[in-house]
């Protein structure tokens, strides 16, 4: 999934020639933090309210207001990873997205971005859950699928954690079905630890959403 595809339709843009006070009503309005300020598709960049506060004359406009705009933005064709490393490196509420002339297509907020982290780790999907762990110098996408897939099962996801520390990856497997004893055995024959299995469809939604709103609070701070 790409950042065109996430585009809100709903958060507004701000014109030079728009008041501060008109900004700081908007901010409040569709709560975020940031609002793209744009003329023509032209993108000047993204006005904060932490700096809007500290102006006193809120009639002034945003064109005639000294203050610096954040030159942060992602391309249309960017991958979705690449808007959530954006956002949660520069703590954004919003991302403009611009096209290959660097003209502004509109923005990316939290609420889209979420829906789509959504709908690529399938938590709406049947199915079970398994965390595994293995060793850096063991770690192999291809075998982990092979074994999953050598059951008749399919992966619907998966992600993985690195353990610096202890030299470990845990990977987490969405597969396409609650039975999964024959799997689980599999992946024991193979010397994969086990580590958590879900195989409840409440838990594996609580489990994700979980993880979801986690990402979702750390991208807020």
């Amino acid at each position: 999934m790409i950042a065109k595809q996430i585009i809100s339709l709903t958060i507004p843009n701000l014109s030079p020639n728009d008041s501060i006070e008109k900004a700081l009503n908007l901010m409040e309005t569709f709560k975020v933090s940031h609002l793209p300020v744009v003329l023509n598709k032209d993108f000047f960049g993204l006005v904060s309210e932490s700096i809007l506060i500290d102006v006193k004359n809120t009639e002034q406009l945003i064109g005639d207001t000294i203050f610096p705009l954040t030159d942060i933005y992602i391309t249309d064709n960017q991958h979705i990873y690449d808007a959530i490393n954006i956002i949660s490196d520069n703590k954004l509420s919003i991302l403009p997205v611009l096209n290959f002339e660097n003209k502004f297509l509109g923005s990316i907020n939290l609420p889209d971005l979420l829906i789509a982290l959504k709908q690529m780790t399938s938590i709406e999907n049947i199915g079970s859950i398994i965390i595994l762990e293995v060793g850096n110098n063991d770690y192999s996408l291809t075998e982990i699928a092979n074994i999953v897939e050598s059951e008749n099962i399919k992966v619907l996801s998966s992600y993985v954690n690195f353990d610096i520390k202890n030299q470990n990856i845990q990977i987490t497997l969405k597969l396409n079905t609650n039975e999964i004893l024959a799997v689980l055995k599999s992946f024991e024959r193979f010397n994969y630890t086990i580590k958590s299995v879900f195989a409840n469809n409440k838990i594996n939604s609580d489990i994700y959403k979980d993880r979801l709103d986690e990402l979702l609070f750390y991208l807020n701070m």
